[in-house]
């Protein structure tokens, strides 16, 4: 199975706060944002974010709108139109910082709806590289 470029848990900077994700990390390169969505509930209202990276524990976003530290949100990834497939899931913020007019954060993924939504991923991975590759 082909995979994104992975860092382990090993305590490092990762931005502008420590590492503490002890899961591969997925990091979701350009060519996947056009395949994978990722909304964020803000209040009342879904806001969609720029997904960075994510594990099996948790997810880094860049938001446009400030998430209070310790907050639980809810959280939907839709994966292309091509396998039409939506995972909903829980997260508790662990970290917002500004930068450059955005907010990056940080979460730790607390519930999931599907069980299998990692394996999703993965799949996804795989398969958004070979339309890659084969471009």
């Amino acid at each position: 199975m082909t995979r994104g470029k992975k860092d382990r848990g090993d305590p490092k900077r990762s931005g502008d706060f420590n590492e503490k994700r002890g899961d591969e990390r997925y990091h979701v390169p350009a060519v996947y944002k056009q395949h994978v969505k990722l909304r964020v509930r803000s209040g009342n209202a879904f806001e969609c974010v720029d997904i960075g990276n994510f594990s099996r524990r948790g997810i880094l976003f860049v938001s446009p709108v400030r998430l209070e530290m310790d907050s639980s949100v809810d959280c939907i990834i839709s994966i292309s139109q091509w396998l039409a497939k939506e995972v909903s899931f829980g997260a508790r913020i662990k970290h917002c910082v500004e930068k450059n007019g955005s907010f990056l954060i940080g979460a730790n993924i607390e519930s999931v709806a599907d069980a299998n939504w990692f394996e999703v991923f993965a799949e996804v991975h795989d398969f958004v590289m070979r339309q890659h590759d084969a471009c």
